[in-house]
């Protein structure tokens, strides 16, 4: 058994997955073994048969795979640890090396938002992906085209606020405490960016409109729902879960020790 990604899926059955290095044709009823349907980017469980030709597919839920991450970061913690006489982890803290790893394992590898473009088709991004459309002023529609684009300045105060909470321990300055909750704010004032991008892009479009046919009371109601449309067409993936739940806790965390810092003065 060995792993694959769907590179490409059509209505009529028949698709494409990566695995070892080769694309290879699939077909839905000869080799998919999984209650729902392939979509473009799903992790899939190749098996092969004796001769080394696939036969069969199963789609690999994000659940697993984020365990599997966390297994093989938390694993590679412990080694450094082992390597270093475990100086870093008593310096900074397992606790917090682990909600480190889960939040860039949320925000690099998994879906943060999905967007069902029409019934039958359905994309998403990482919270770095995300953060790669914003640089590049894109709006929803160019999802399927950033994977070479860049996150410029909005993926460097990404690494930051991932890097920061650590900086605490290597300072003695209480307000350093503080840097805890970085990753919780700067992905609060994404989100913020994400939903004035979305109203700014239907504003443009209506007040494009209004110019060949007026503005109107009908043409405020016809932006109102475009913009609950859109809103509705996209949903939190698992990524998003992973990250809020890991920045919250980091949150917690650099608040916690602001206050005792505060106290023990």
């Amino acid at each position: 058994m060995v792993r694959g990604k769907i590179l490409k899926y059509t209505a009529d059955g028949n698709g494409i997955v990566f695995v070892d290095g080769k694309q290879i044709d699939f077909s839905l009823t000869q080799h998919w073994r999984s209650p729902v349907a392939p979509k473009v980017g799903d992790v899939v469980d190749v098996e092969l048969n004796q001769d080394e030709q696939m036969s069969n597919l199963t789609v690999v839920d994000e659940t697993t795979i984020a365990k599997e991450q966390a297994k093989k970061i938390a694993g590679q913690l412990s080694a450094l640890g082992k390597e270093h006489g475990g100086a870093i982890i008593n310096k900074i803290g397992m606790s917090t090396l682990i909600a480190l790893a889960i939040l860039f394992i949320g925000w690099m590898f998994f879906n943060t938002i999905n967007v069902q473009v029409s019934q039958n088709y359905k994309t998403g991004a990482s919270f770095y992906e995300v953060l790669k459309l914003i640089n590049n002023n894109g709006d929803l529609s160019g999802l399927g085209n950033i994977q070479n684009s860049s996150a410029g300045i909005y993926g460097f105060f990404a690494w930051i606020a991932l890097l920061l909470p650590i900086a605490s321990h290597f300072h003695p300055s209480k307000y350093l405490k503080l840097s805890y909750c970085a990753p919780f704010i700067y992905s609060l004032l994404i989100a913020i960016i994400i939903y004035f991008s979305i109203k700014s892009g239907l504003s443009k479009a209506t007040d494009l409109t209004s110019s060949f046919i007026g503005k109107s009371v009908e043409m405020e109601k016809m932006m109102k729902e475009m913009m609950d449309m859109t809103l509705r067409a996209m949903s939190f993936g698992i990524g998003f879960y992973i990250s809020i739940a890991a920045s919250i806790y980091l949150f917690y965390v650099g608040i916690k020790k602001f206050l005792v810092s505060n106290s023990s003065i």
